[in-house]
């Protein structure tokens, strides 16, 4: 897949409050070949505005920002730079989070135990058009978001007498 930017290495954007983490993630990744952290951005404003500056393909995402939740930002990216892949990495795997980071539109979540060998596979992955969820993590938002369907579902095709009565 082609990127925005140098051809053959995939720009990113490390987006993260946490800056020993953002700076020690974007230590590990600019000495990796293909590529090349464009950035570092400590809240969803700081984001938006690296984004608006340079090309980026990847976007590594935490959920918890001081100015926005990361789903919402994800949302933001979505829907002015849809060429730009979103990778949620965060500490917090609640299925809530999970599903939130989904509706996003994010195209990975990556929790932050994992290794940085996993997150820079995750990375090429979603440049690459994958979608990377731990599969335990989607198996339990997706039961989440089923019961969620059926609970919004029950009842909903009474009549109001019915549901007076019931």
């Amino acid at each position: 897949m082609e990127t925005l930017g140098t051809p053959g290495v995939i720009a990113t954007l490390v987006v993260d409050d946490h800056v020993m983490l953002a700076e020690g993630v974007a230590s590990y990744l600019n000495q990796i070949e293909d590529i090349r952290v464009v950035g570092i951005a400590g809240s969803g404003q700081a984001a938006l505005a690296a984004l608006a500056a340079e090309p980026v393909d990847v976007v590594l995402l935490d959920y918890r920002l001081p100015d926005t939740a990361g789903d919402e930002l994800a949302t933001v990216i979505a829907r002015e730079w849809p060429a730009a892949k979103v990778l949620m990495i965060t500490a917090n795997d609640d299925d809530d989070v999970v599903v939130r980071a989904i509706k996003a539109g994010c195209h990975g979540f990556v929790p932050k135990g994992r290794t940085a060998a996993e997150l820079l596979s995750a990375i090429r992955a979603v440049h690459a058009g994958e979608a990377v969820f731990d599969p335990t993590v989607l198996a339990r938002a997706l039961t989440q978001v089923n019961r969620t369907r059926v609970e919004h579902t029950r009842g909903d095709d009474l009549t109001p007498r019915e549901r007076q009565i019931l």
